[in-house]
């Protein structure tokens, strides 16, 4: 999901969140794995933190490097809190995960010195959930190959040869079907004004 909704993204925007995500995805893994109460939900965690950030591109472009690096920690540890806040909820339990001033200071002078930093951040759930929506009625539309293939592609990672593998396709023609599927994704969202 999160490659779909990046891939939405004007391509200047597109290129600039995915250098975000080759340099912030280990320190969010290590940073998670280390908080996170559910261990299988490191994952998600993460996804969800990354996806978070998207409607924030044009604000992240315009940050300094200290701005940009505060700003992506301070979301690391926002979505953390809730899928830990969720957990215990779960386990019926109501525990109050809070971070302190020092404990987020202690955070900023972990990151590695090649990672800059970040700003606060707004309450965005509103229009995460409105998007998230909005972006699943569009897959519902998909034709089922499509959809599969959207799917194997982004979200499992598979190549060309193995999703031809999977659906009975011809490894040559699942680039075809990738862009039409994307076409169909990108136009909607579009048409639908998602993306202002």
């Amino acid at each position: 999901m999160l490659l779909i909704m990046v891939s939405s993204l004007p391509s200047e925007e597109e290129e600039f969140f995915l250098e975000i995500y080759q340099k912030y995805y280990p320190y969010a893994k290590k940073y998670m794995m280390s908080k996170l109460e559910n261990q299988s939900e490191l994952e998600d965690a993460i996804q969800m933190a990354f996806i978070a950030l998207i409607p924030k591109v044009k604000l992240l472009k315009s940050f300094n490097e200290y701005k940009l690096n505060y700003y992506i920690v301070k979301t690391f540890r926002s979505k953390c809190m809730d899928f830990n806040r969720k957990y215990w909820e779960k386990m019926g339990y109501e525990i109050p995960i809070e971070t302190d001033d020092a404990e987020m200071q202690s955070l900023m002078e972990k990151i590695p010195a090649d990672i800059i930093s970040m700003e606060e951040q707004t309450d965005e759930c509103d229009e995460y959930s409105r998007r998230a929506n909005f972006l699943a009625e569009i897959f519902s539309k998909l034709l089922e190959r499509h959809r599969d293939i959207l799917l194997f592609k982004y979200f499992y990672g598979m190549s060309n040869e193995k999703i031809g593998e999977q659906l009975g396709i011809k490894e040559q023609n699942v680039g075809m079907y990738v862009k039409r599927a994307r076409d169909f994704v990108k136009k909607m969202w579009t048409l639908g004004g998602a993306l202002r």
